[in-house]
């Protein structure tokens, strides 16, 4: 789970995810052809949080390891 939320946050980070676009048609108030995915606009507003949560995800379980690594000894 740490890793695949890393990997998002920095393929967010690098740029891989576009910013999002949408576009409505005003007579039916519906997204219209050409508009970006839903996923991926989540993808992207959620990068910042995703690389946030899977540092202290990594962090989280590298202190665990290391405690426990002290407790052998």
């Amino acid at each position: 789970m740490v890793a695949a939320l890393l990997a998002v946050g920095l393929a967010w980070l690098t740029g891989a995810f576009s910013a999002p676009q949408l576009y409505y048609d005003p007579s039916s108030n519906q997204p219209s052809e050409g508009s970006t995915s839903v996923i991926a606009m989540n993808l992207y507003s959620m990068g910042p949080f995703l690389l946030l949560f899977g540092l202290l995800g990594a962090f989280t379980l590298l202190t665990v390891q290391a405690a426990g690594y002290r407790r052998k000894r």
